[in-house]
């Protein structure tokens, strides 16, 4: 298969030997659950339970509220002790609507119906059992699966990118998933093609796991319309709109999505949840998670219910120094923990604990965003705006100040706007849209002092890098 390339990307140092080889393992079901109603993109589901409720594993917490909202069910059987607020897996330290279930050590599943023929079954139909088993993305967007796969069929895309790249350098749970569990992944792939009624898939593996991409190949030789590209190991090339553009060649239009270039992306987790809800009834009480960094003591890919807490991956894993730091997500796009004491949703697939320094003695970066920057960045001015090579398509150069992409991070990776703290987000993304220059040229005033300085300094900064500054549109009609 042909492969493209996309602008940019780096080769951070790369950590996945620390947990490549270890098989999946189950973590023991612990004693409490804390399952957030909010764990995915939109609005959480409203609670069907209440304190002193039993439930059966795999039972309906809570059903899906609004346009955009998934169902979370029960990881095991037990009893409902309370449904309160509880600190969120974030760096903000807010909390979340909270179903709190103690397990009763039985782990017996509520009455369920043997599910029927999926590819019987009309495309809505489909997408509608995959809804209601509450599957959501699984690469980190965790935005509903049903939904995602509505809306590519409405826009008729012709291409499935199954996305096993997994370019983060600790992460190895998808290589895991992809060595062990090759068959079902394929099987999910097929469900989805047929709830797309897209033609063909493409499952991308990238160079650096060798072990997953034969497997991968060997599941899948039989199914024309399916093929396995292994594709060059480097960041971000397992990010949606980097990998369409590696496979087809396809830019993503500014402000587009992903479906607009015809290519749907999902991940091989999201594939292997889908397999699980449509053949076996499983709603998706579970995922496959990386605890892994230079202070855990016994690295692990493993299999744990969603609700368990950090405490209870870092025991299972011989524990962590207390002056570790704890990072949720990798190093580069991951987020700091408030504590060990946060519950894991079903878009986490990595947590990392870490001394000050990396095994190697490298300095490990608190802000991975800054020195990614750097690395991509044709100059800093005097004013500390870095000069960033835009997209192709936008056609000119934009000076971004350092502390805003952290606020834009800050805010990419932050609670959804539907939380009560949602007004301070939405008012800092205005604020980083809207900088006090532009806002006072658009008003009628001159500009600030420093404000000036940093145009000023942007401009120098453009003049001096020659034939690589891209001119503004003005330029080119005068050129």
């Amino acid at each position: 298969m042909k492969l493209f390339d996309f602008w940019g990307g780096v080769h951070p140092l790369g950590q996945k030997h620390l947990s490549a080889e270890q098989p999946i393992r189950e973590l023991p079901m612990p004693a409490r659950l804390y399952v957030p109603l909010q764990q995915h993109t939109g609005r959480a589901a409203l609670p069907m339970v209440k304190a002193g409720d039993k439930v059966g594993k795999g039972q309906l917490l809570g059903r899906e509220h609004g346009g955009v909202s998934a169902s979370v069910h029960a990881p095991t059987s037990g009893t409902v002790v309370a449904v309160g607020e509880f600190t969120a897996p974030h760096a903000s330290g807010l909390s979340l609507p909270t179903i709190m279930l103690d397990s009763d050590g039985e782990d017996r599943w509520v009455e369920r119906e043997p599910p029927p023929d999926p590819f019987a079954l009309e495309p809505e139909a489909v997408a509608d059992r995959i809804g209601a088993a509450g599957v959501v993305g699984m690469g980190g967007a965790n935005f509903p699966a049903a939904l995602k796969l509505g809306k590519a069929r409405q826009a008729k895309v012709h291409t499935l990118a199954v996305n096993g790249a997994e370019c983060e350098p600790y992460m190895t749970c998808d290589d895991r998933l992809m060595r062990e569990r090759a068959e079902p992944i394929v099987d999910g792939v097929r469900l989805m093609l047929h709830a797309l009624q897209a033609p063909r898939a493409v499952i991308a593996v990238e160079d650096n796991k060798p072990e997953a991409a034969a497997q991968m190949r060997a599941a899948c030789q039989h199914d024309r319309n399916i093929q396995v590209a292994v594709v060059p190991a480097r960041y971000p090339a397992g990010s949606a709109k980097q990998l369409i553009q590696l496979l087809t060649g396809l830019e993503t239009p500014a402000g587009g999505r992903g479906t607009d270039t015809g290519v749907l992306v999902h991940n091989v987790g999201t594939a292997y949840a889908v397999h699980r809800a449509l053949r076996q009834a499983h709603p998706l009480i579970s995922r496959i998670v990386t605890v892994t960094g230079g202070a855990v003591f016994r690295p692990q890919n493993l299999e744990a219910p969603i609700g368990a807490l950090v405490d209870d991956l870092l025991a299972f894993c011989g524990g962590a120094p207390a002056a570790a730091r704890l990072l949720m997500g990798g190093p580069m796009m991951g987020q700091p923990l408030p504590g060990t004491c946060a519950h894991r949703q079903r878009d986490q697939r990595h947590f990392g604990a870490d001394r000050r320094r990396d095994p190697n003695g490298r300095a490990f970066a608190v802000h991975p965003l800054r020195a990614l920057c750097r690395s991509m960045s044709d100059g800093v001015d005097a004013a500390g705006n870095v000069q960033t090579r835009p997209p192709r398509r936008s056609g000119r150069r934009a000076g971004v100040r350092l502390d805003r992409l952290h606020q834009l991070r800050f805010l990419r990776l932050c609670l959804p706007f539907a939380h009560s703290a949602g007004a301070i987000f939405r008012l800092r993304a205005r604020r980083a849209r809207n900088p006090p220059a532009r806002r006072a040229e658009s008003q009628g005033n001159p500009p600030s002092a420093g404000s000036a300085a940093s145009a000023a300094g942007a401009g120098r900064t453009g003049q001096g890098r020659g034939r690589r500054a891209a001119p503004s549109g003005k330029a080119r009609g005068q050129g």
